[in-house]
Order: C-alpha cells, then sequence, then structure tokens
C-alpha cells in the first residue's frame, strides 16, 4: 500500500500532511515523520491541524514529531 502511495505522489498532488496521516495508519511513524518534515519545508497549509489530527496523537512524544510541532509555533 505504502508504495502504491508513494508512486500515486510522484504521478500528481498529494499533501504530505496526508501522506502522513495515511503512513501513521499503516504503522510506518518514521515515514510518517519524514513526511511531516516535508509538509514543514513546503508550507503544506494543512500542517496547520497538526495540533488537533487525532492521526498523531501517539507519536505526540517522539522527539522527531516535536520538531516539526514546535517549528509551527502554536499558540498555548
Amino acid at each position: 500500500i505504502v508504495a502504491q502511495l508513494e508512486g500515486l505522489e510522484k504521478g500528481q498532488y498529494l499533501s504530505p500532511t496526508i501522506f502522513a496521516m495515511l503512513l501513521c495508519i499503516l504503522g510506518e511513524d518514521r515515514k510518517a515523520i519524514q513526511e511531516l518534515h516535508k509538509a514543514y519545508n513546503q508550507h503544506d497549509i494543512l500542517l496547520v491541524w497538526l495540533k488537533t489530527f487525532r492521526t498523531f496523537d501517539h507519536l505526540r512524544t517522539d522527539p522527531q514529531f516535536i520538531e516539526v510541532y514546535n517549528k509551527m509555533k502554536f499558540p498555548e
């Protein structure tokens, strides 16, 4: 499934944030975090919902997730 999603990403636009969510659902947490970094670098508008997307709840203590989260500078 991941290979199909990666192929889709090459053929047409797929938001890196959405791709990260799909990867999380599939248990591909490392790849998901890589996509979140990509989303940040590409200024993906969907990343503004990072604080509320429940799909990422299990990653909230991961240092790499926290790095992306802190870059977003969400108000407390």
